[in-house]
């Protein structure tokens, strides 16, 4: 490697604001002292993940596409964040479309769709939601804490967290640790609103803990009926009331 002669080096700091800093000739002699040319291209795909996710969070697609040649997707920043992580959590669709188009989902496994799939739904973007879903992308965890996340959208009638959990494809029914689903809950704050939301997708009207004892006892308490607000002791009460309806 070539080495600059000593004279060239303009060594006399420069302050800018009260900040010393050096000319930018001897910056770059230094960086090329410091690292080696067997190791720039560690360098390299070292800082490009970062750099392609200030790209994302810019929006500015042109720099992104300057960085595929040297990006590797399943590469992230300095907290394992790829672009396409970044593009889900802030919700841009446009970029998350240009990425997977480019094959970048498809390098992906289950457990990273499913981490990029939870990035979209808990920042409620349900349009990437649904995009995302639509390209195969599951919620891989277990029914029991999809329920607890259910159930607190639930509590703080957060309207797009349950839509966005609906939109992946979730069953609604799941039941927590203490084996109630998120209609128990809403029938227990007896929120029309939102039992009639999780009617909609297509979570049981009688919840978990109703069902159960429907069918163990049909002298089981009345059950809160949303929409005519009636009352009815058992499930097979309420379906008749709804063929005399029609």
């Amino acid at each position: 490697m070539e080495v600059l002669p000593n004279e060239d080096l303009p060594l006399e700091p420069i302050r800018s604001e009260n900040v010393v800093i050096r000319g930018k000739e001897f910056l770059s002699f230094l960086g090329q002292t410091l690292v080696p040319p067997c190791e720039q291209d560690w360098f390299v795909e070292s800082i490009v993940p970062s750099l392609a996710c200030m790209a994302v969070e810019n929006g500015d697609l042109l720099s992104l596409q300057q960085f595929l040649p040297l990006l590797h997707w399943t590469t992230g920043d300095y907290d394992d964040t790829t672009a396409l992580h970044k593009a889900c959590e802030l919700g841009k669709l446009d970029i998350v479309k240009f990425l997977v188009d480019k094959e970048a989902f498809s390098q992906l496994n289950c457990f990273e769709k499913n981490t990029l799939l939870l990035l979209a739904i808990r920042n409620r973007h349900l349009d990437i939601v649904e995009f995302l879903h639509m390209k195969g992308a599951t919620v891989e965890m277990h029914s029991v804490m999809v329920a607890t996340e259910i159930i607190q959208a639930v509590k703080k009638k957060d309207y797009g967290l349950l839509h966005a959990w609906y939109l992946a494809g979730v069953d609604m029914d799941s039941k927590d640790y203490n084996g109630h689903t998120a209609m128990d809950h809403a029938r227990r704050l007896k929120d029309e609103a939102i039992v009639h939301k999780l009617q909609g997708y297509g979570a049981n009207l009688l919840g978990a803990v109703k069902a159960d004892s429907a069918e163990q006892d049909s002298s089981s308490e009345a059950i809160f009926y949303p929409v005519s607000t009636h009352h009815f002791t058992t499930k097979q009460a309420e379906l008749q009331q709804k063929e005399n309806s029609v």
